[in-house]
C-alpha cells in the first residue's frame, strides 16, 4: 500500500462471538494450567469516501484466517485478579499467530476491549468455582473460542489532507509568500480560511497548519471536516481530487478494491 494511503488507514477490531470453557485439572499432576485461544479472524476493507457515508463502504473482505495457540500458566493466581488476568491475556494475544498482526491497544477496539471481556468472565468463573468448592482453590484449563473482525478503514478525507501536506513544500518554494513559508514564521495576519482565526494559534493540541497548493492556509482540525463533505478548497473552490489519485493509484500495494473507486 502506498505510504500516504497506509497513513490514512486505521484498523478497528471487534469481538463478534466468544465461548469460554473450563476443564478442571488435578493439582497432583504438577502440570501448569493452560489457556487456549482459537477461532477465526476476518479482515474487511472499508473506504470512507469524500462526501460518502460516515461509516464507509465495504469494498473487499478476506476469507477467514484461523488461529490456535496454547499458553501455560505457571502462576495459577493469574485467575484471581482482574488486572493481572487482563494483562496476561493481552500478552498472549500479542503472541498468537494471525491476531498478533494487528495493534491490540485498548483504543483500537470497537464496543469492548477483548482482554477486559475475557478476563472478566474468567475471574468471575474462578471465584464462583471457589464458592462451590468451599474455598478450595480450583485448578483448571481455560479454552477460549472466538470470532474476531478487523475493519481496515481507508479515509479519503484524511488521505487528501496528508497529500496536501506532502505537496505543499515543493509548491510553497515557488509561489507562497515568504511570511507563510514555515509555520513557525507564520505572521498573525495569516488566517485560517475556515474559522477565520490566526493559524499561528492552534485550536487543538495536535493541530497543524495545512497549506493547499493554491497558497490558502487552514488549521488541520478545520479542513479535515470540510474534506469529509467535499474535496474542493473552501476559499477558491478548486478541486483537490487529483491529489487522491497520486496517493492511491500506484502499481503495487493498492488498498484492496480501491482501484475500482478512484477515477482519473
Amino acid at each position: 500500500m502506498p505510504p500516504l494511503a497506509a497513513a490514512a488507514t486505521e484498523c478497528r477490531l471487534s469481538l463478534r462471538q466468544s465461548t469460554i470453557g473450563r476443564r478442571a485439572k488435578d493439582p497432583a499432576t504438577g502440570h501448569p494450567c493452560s489457556m487456549r485461544f482459537h477461532g477465526d479472524l476476518v479482515v474487511q476493507y472499508v473506504v470512507r469516501a469524500v462526501g460518502g457515508l460516515p461509516w464507509g463502504r465495504v469494498v473487499c473482505e478476506d476469507p477467514p484466517r484461523s488461529f490456535d495457540q496454547v499458553f501455560y500458566l505457571y502462576d495459577p493466581d493469574t485467575f484471581r485478579g482482574y488486572q493481572a488476568c487482563s494483562g496476561i491475556i493481552h500478552q498472549m494475544l500479542a503472541q498468537t499467530p494471525v491476531v498478533c498482526d494487528f495493534d491490540l491497544a485498548d483504543d483500537k477496539w470497537d464496543f469492548t476491549y477483548l482482554p477486559h471481556t475475557l478476563a472478566n468472565a474468567i475471574v468471575n468463573g474462578f471465584w464462583s468455582a471457589m464458592d462451590r468448592n468451599m474455598g478450595v482453590d480450583p485448578r483448571c484449563n481455560v479454552d477460549m473460542s472466538m470470532a474476531l473482525m478487523v475493519r481496515a478503514v481507508y479515509s479519503e478525507p484524511r488521505a487528501l489532507l496528508r497529500a496536501c501536506q506532502q505537496a505543499t513544500p515543493a509548491h510553497r518554494r515557488l509561489v507562497v509568500p515568504a511570511e507563510l513559508v514555515e509555520k513557525t514564521n507564520t505572521t498573525a495576519s495569516a488566517e485560517c480560511c475556515v474559522c477565520m482565526e490566526d493559524v499561528a494559534a492552534p485550536k487543538e493540541s495536535s493541530d497543524d497548519v495545512v497549506m493547499l497548493p493554491f497558497s490558502h492556509v487552514f488549521h488541520s482540525s478545520c479542513i479535515l471536516p470540510w474534506f469529509h463533505r467535499v474535496s474542493t478548497c473552501p476559499k477558491c473552490r478548486r478541486d483537490m481530487a487529483r491529489l487522491l489519485v497520486a496517493v492511491t493509484r500506484t502499481p503495487k500495494g493498492r488498498f484492496p478494491g480501491l482501484e475500482a473507486t478512484v477515477t482519473t
